[in-house]
């Protein structure tokens, strides 16, 4: 896939920026490892070539509860991506980070591969209820998402003018980083929320 100027520039930056706040938060004697480099590499080069993609669900999604969802959009919605042929460890800590968010105010969308009925027990099993599902095909996305060709679950930013933006792969042993990712969009999803307790702020 060629790669344009803009797709080096907004790589270069989101790279940047996720080592700024991790060299921001840690202690002088603590160095950035192999697994942290390869998480903040991989995310620079996933935004690089997957910022600002149409979400626009066609006949592909099979789903119209979902095209109803994007059409009523009223504010930007913090969404996670999951398939059946995710590593279930990170699925399930992807589950649990979730539910950590409703507590703290943010509101998460699933789209998964997996059954209504499955997502729905591995969801009560984490006492992890209310939350929106949508099944969607495994390859509805693969042409067009460049992210699709990883296997790790991932999330992004839905706007109601039904674009996506803010792609990030999480990795199970840094959930550091997806904490600054979360505060990073966190502003998008507190916006005239009156709960307490924010975290991520």
């Amino acid at each position: 896939m060629k790669i344009s100027l803009i797709n080096i520039i907004v790589s270069v930056i989101t790279l940047a920026i996720a080592a700024g706040l991790f060299y921001n938060n840690r202690r002088p004697s603590d160095n950035i490892d192999d697994m942290m480099m390869f998480t903040l590499l991989r995310n620079a080069e996933a935004n690089a070539n997957n910022q600002w993609r149409n979400f626009v669900p066609d006949k592909k999604f099979q789903n119209d509860s979902l095209c109803a969802f994007v059409e009523k959009l009223k504010k930007p919605i913090l969404m996670l991506r999951i398939k059946e042929t995710s590593c279930q460890t990170c699925v399930s800590n992807e589950l649990d980070k979730i539910k950590e968010l409703k507590e703290n105010g943010i509101k998460c969308a699933l789209l998964v591969t997996y059954s209504p009925s499955i997502i729905k027990k591995l969801l009560r099993a984490k006492k992890c209820n209310n939350i929106t599902i949508f099944h969607i095909p495994n390859d509805c996305l693969y042409d067009n998402w460049y992210i699709e060709q990883y296997e790790a679950p991932y999330y992004f930013v839905l706007h109601p003018n039904k674009m996506a933006s803010d792609f990030f792969l999480p990795e199970k042993s840094k959930p550091e980083l997806t904490d600054f990712y979360i505060k990073s969009v966190a502003s998008l999803f507190y916006a005239g929320n009156s709960l307490a307790n924010k975290k991520y702020l």
